[in-house]
């Protein structure tokens, strides 16, 4: 709010300074034009006048027209399904929406995102803020538009789980897109897909995973993929630099979620588990001899 302020403040000014200025220039012009005598200093500040008056100008203007590009290169096509719902909060302040009689709130599922092989069903439903309409006029200054449109998904037929996805501009399903879910079913999603036992498990080799490009892992060594995702070691920080990945990785049975595992950094015998990352280090956990042959047979299997 401070900043908008300052740049709405910087606006306010620089139009008189700029009008001014220009009024003046353009009479100090038109005497030159016609050879007619002139204060040469006061020209002198006029063209200052003019300079610092645009200047100004340019700034929030400049801001804004990039803050509005930048918001209409994000908006997602909409498709108009001729029913509006509304963006609601309960009491504990908990973003949701109302829909067929069922209350929706967000999906979260930890170390997780959505699943590539999530299918995008028809679009049931336009949903928009309470102050949608009242917005109006913000929209059109800085673009964009939080109007989005509700899927249904093909893989949950029951419509439990829906989407406000859509595709990307490339055509491919987003992983990024929010998922919401019946809040009566909430707790049993969150249990189904918190259990690793609901996955098939994949790696790939490469830093982040991808699931177009992925190889199996054998069932019989599902038992490895848990033990070394609840794993609790001596933990590190080590260079940031180029290393070998294994990514290992579970897709939910029903296509909707892909768990994060691990991501194994391997620096000649020494294998960790990729923490996190920081400047120029990555936090991570050393893995034992156990793990260490579990990767190996995975890589042999490759």
């Amino acid at each position: 709010m401070i900043f908008w302020g300052l740049m709405f403040l910087i606006f306010i000014i620089s139009l008189p300074i700029l009008c001014v200025s220009i009024i003046f220039l353009m009479a100090f012009i038109k005497k030159r034009k016609s050879k007619e005598k002139y204060h040469k200093i006061l020209f002198a500040f006029t063209i200052i006048g003019t300079v610092i008056g645009f200047v100004l100008f340019s700034v929030p203007v400049g801001f804004t027209l990039f803050l509005r590009t930048m918001n209409n290169s994000m908006k997602v096509d909409n498709v108009n399904t001729g029913l509006t719902i509304y963006w609601e909060t309960d009491q504990n302040g908990n973003d949701h929406f109302v829909i067929n009689n069922r209350k929706y709130r967000y999906l979260i599922i930890e170390n997780s995102q959505n699943s590539t092989s999530i299918e995008i069903d028809r679009a049931i439903a336009n949903i928009i803020p309470q102050n949608y309409n009242e917005m109006r006029l913000l929209r059109f200054i800085f673009g964009g538009d939080n109007k989005e449109t509700l899927y249904a998904i093909k893989n949950c037929p029951d419509q439990s789980i829906l989407t406000t996805g859509g595709y990307s501009d490339t055509g491919d399903n987003s992983v990024y897109f929010s998922l919401y879910c019946d809040e009566s079913l909430i707790d049993i999603k969150k249990e189904y897909y918190n259990d690793l036992n609901n996955y098939v498990y994949y790696f790939s080799e490469e830093e982040f995973g991808n699931e177009e490009q992925n190889i199996a892992i054998l069932p019989v060594k599902y038992q490895k993929v848990n033990d070394l995702y609840h794993y609790k070691g001596v933990e590190i920080d080590i260079p940031d630099k180029e290393y070998e990945y294994i990514n290992i990785y579970g897709i939910s049975n029903d296509k909707m979620i892909h768990k994060f595992i691990a991501v194994i950094i391997i620096d000649g015998d020494n294998f960790y588990r990729e923490e996190s990352s920081r400047m120029d280090t990555i936090h991570v956990t050393i893995l034992p001899d156990d793990h260490k042959e579990f990767i190996w047979s995975l890589i042999k299997q490759d």
